[in-house]
């Protein structure tokens, strides 16, 4: 799998990448087809340790692109949890992994502009 971990040639990404990764086959299929428009995969474990350490059960994600952040965040979530994933457009999102990875009930996705729709499901305070 390459990754931009795996494009860097210092130790400590090298460290990670050799290491630290954990990513489920969902994720890799995600990753294999939009590796050049993705963050850095070592950022989503990250989340997924502060969702866990805080036990967050709901989470928002503006800008959810092909749905990559939006499953790592998912898997992090307790059965119960819930993530409102917001993009102006459906186009790219891979709702199919989210089903696959056994997530899709714990994610929904809402298209349109986002702060309406922070706004619609009463997150504003968070946000302004």
């Amino acid at each position: 799998m390459v990754t931009k971990l795996s494009r860097s040639s210092d130790p400590i990404d090298q460290y990670i990448k050799e290491h630290s990764l954990r990513l489920t086959s969902e994720q890799n299929e995600i990753i294999e087809k939009y590796i050049e428009m993705l963050d850095s995969f070592d950022e989503g474990q990250f989340f997924q340790v502060i969702i866990q350490l805080m036990g967050c059960k709901r989470c928002i994600e503006v800008g959810t692109f092909t749905g990559y952040t939006a499953l790592t965040i998912a898997l992090a979530l307790p059965s119960d949890g819930q993530l409102i994933a917001c993009d102006i457009t459906d186009q790219y999102v891979r709702q199919d992994i989210w089903k696959k990875a056994g997530v899709s009930d714990r994610i929904t996705l809402k298209t349109g502009s986002a702060i309406e729709l922070v706004r619609s499901n009463g997150f504003i305070e968070c946000v302004e």
